[in-house]
């Protein structure tokens, strides 16, 4: 799954790349961004984190998270126009689906991806995974990574990697925008951070339509701009671009057939060229889908490769897996 794990690969989240640790791996990065802050530390990452964890209120009716201070705040009537909007959206996509009327923006494809497997799609799933990572150096390290994924109305979608062996007790736990980094089954560090394509491959397809465009937005694509184009064979809708020799701005490439993303490009900032992951090797899973094998690539190279093994779908996981305090109590499915 796409993202950063805890050691012996440091928890630095560059795009899609990871870090091995004192920063020597993937372009772009410090040896001091590879320094987490102690524990104990306030920084304003940790506060922010901790301030949104703490100011998290759900709607079980509608299905919609709010912060606390929205809750208060905002006029009842905006909110509940704003779910209206998101039901209605999800109903329209669905009959022009059943039509054929092509989307006509990034949220019409948003919305159809989540009627099309409305009430199908897995919740839970775990798999191992082999993890190449190019060094900077031209050579490859292999890791084999626990992968264990999970999508509540409480919590949203949540990612805990662990990195092999088990008994080091090195993993790190992510939403959409935080991390945890547990190292020795201790927590270390928490930032204000996530996995950015956690909303693409779980959320999209479980949550309300409103929650994902919210989750999306700091990735910078432009919802309004959309294309249609073959890629690999497929028939594809690009959201984010409108120009076919446009290949750096943000965008996610979304295959008709089954309406899974294959393609995701991101700006790695000023300057780098951007990061291209390919999501391909799709099969069925549950009720749903799963791209089995991710390649990222950044100015023509490849930066790293993962390959899915032995995967699940809606599998019994223990929720202790995404207490970051839990330490060794938490019963994990692969020991």
């Amino acid at each position: 799954m796409t993202g950063p794990p805890g050691p012996p690969l440091e928890m630095t989240q560059v795009g899609a790349l990871v870090v091995p640790e004192g920063g020597a791996g993937e372009v772009g990065v410090d040896a001091t961004d590879a320094v987490p802050p102690a524990p104990h530390a306030a920084s304003a990452a940790v506060r922010k984190a901790r301030t949104r964890r703490a100011g998290s209120a759900h709607s079980a009716r509608h299905g919609v998270r709010v912060s606390l201070r929205e809750s208060l705040t905002e006029p009842v009537m905006h909110r509940t126009i704003r779910i209206f909007a998101a039901v209605a959206t999800v109903a329209i996509a669905s009959v022009l689906d059943a039509q054929g009327t092509p989307p006509a923006t990034g949220m019409d494809v948003i919305a159809r991806m989540r009627s099309r497997h409305a009430g199908e799609w897995y919740k839970t799933l775990t798999f191992r995974q082999t993890t190449t990572i190019r060094q900077r150096d031209g050579r490859d390290t292999v890791q084999t990574w626990y992968e264990t994924l999970r999508y509540t109305p409480e919590h949203g979608t949540q990612l805990r990697i662990d990195v092999a062996p088990l008994e080091a007790g090195n993993a790190s736990i992510s939403t959409w925008d935080s991390t945890w980094v547990i190292r020795a089954d201790t927590l270390a560090a928490v930032r204000a951070g996530g996995n950015p394509f956690l909303a693409l491959i779980e959320g999209v397809y479980l949550q309300p339509v409103v929650e994902t465009i919210r989750e999306l937005a700091p990735l910078g694509f432009d919802l309004a701009k959309l294309r249609s184009a073959a890629w690999k064979g497929q028939a594809v809708w690009i959201v984010g671009s409108t120009d076919p020799a446009d290949t750096t701005s943000a965008q996610f490439w979304v295959e008709d057939k089954h309406l899974m993303v294959v393609r995701i490009v991101l700006s790695n900032g000023a300057g780098r060229p951007p990061l291209d992951i390919h999501l391909g090797a799709i099969v069925p899973c549950g009720k749903g889908w799963l791209a089995t094998k991710v390649e990222m690539l950044q100015g023509g190279q490849r930066r790293q490769l993962e390959d899915y093994h032995d995967w699940k779908c809606d599998v019994p996981v223990d929720a202790q897996l995404f207490n970051p305090g839990a330490g060794k109590t938490a019963k994990h499915w692969a020991r």
